[in-house]
């Protein structure tokens, strides 16, 4: 962990900065590219939660799999999809 020390009217402050890294589920295609799950919430009221694959992680990657799913991979493209169970 990280610390810096700033004087504030005489008097030190310690300033801590937390770093939080997340480990992102990913999938590693037939191709050899690797893929990030991640999560969003679907346009309009009540829709759920969207689950993608894309080939940077991002703000919105997911730990782990959701339950009841599972991958499929397009055969043509590569590109990881998930489907229910």
């Amino acid at each position: 962990m990280k610390q810096g020390i700033i004087e504030q009217i005489g008097k030190p402050v310690v300033l801590v900065r937390k770093l939080y890294i997340t480990m992102a589920f990913t999938y590693k295609n037939s191709k050899g590219k690797t893929y990030y799950l991640n999560q969003r919430e679907a346009a309009g009221k009540g829709r759920g939660k969207l689950f993608f694959f894309s080939g940077e992680k991002g703000n919105d990657s997911v730990d782990n799999m959701p339950e009841g799913y599972t991958i499929v991979e397009n055969s043509r493209t590569g590109l990881p999809v998930l489907k229910k169970k």
